[in-house]
């Protein structure tokens, strides 16, 4: 996992370098849950540049993309989550399997 046959890394490493890319995912995430964007059984493991995340469903197993910016304030908190939150993966292991290498990147 992780690795294609010819050896090439499926995932972005370029963010383990910066400084404080832990803490400010942490302190986004931390943030969220106290506004309750997004919600408690969400355990996310990764972001998009736009701070949508990716995660665990905790309550299934399921890996979900979840879009922070489909709240809507007509609908109450168990409502926006199940609107906002899309499937993309039966379980972590197969989100892991199923990843492709980005042909864009430069790294």
């Amino acid at each position: 996992m992780g690795a294609d046959r010819s050896g090439d890394v499926l995932y972005n490493k370029a963010p383990a370098t910066r400084t404080g890319f832990t803490s400010e995912i942490l302190e986004h995430f931390q943030a969220l849950r106290a506004k309750k964007v997004i919600p408690d059984y969400f355990l996310p493991f990764a972001w998009d540049p736009g701070g949508n995340f990716f995660g665990l469903n905790l309550r299934d197993g399921t890996v979900a993309y979840y879009p922070i910016d489909m709240w809507d304030p007509t609908l109450d908190e168990a409502q926006n989550y199940k609107k906002a939150a899309r499937t993309v993966a039966s379980s972590f292991e197969n989100f892991l399997e199923n990843l492709e290498p980005n042909p864009d990147a430069n790294w």
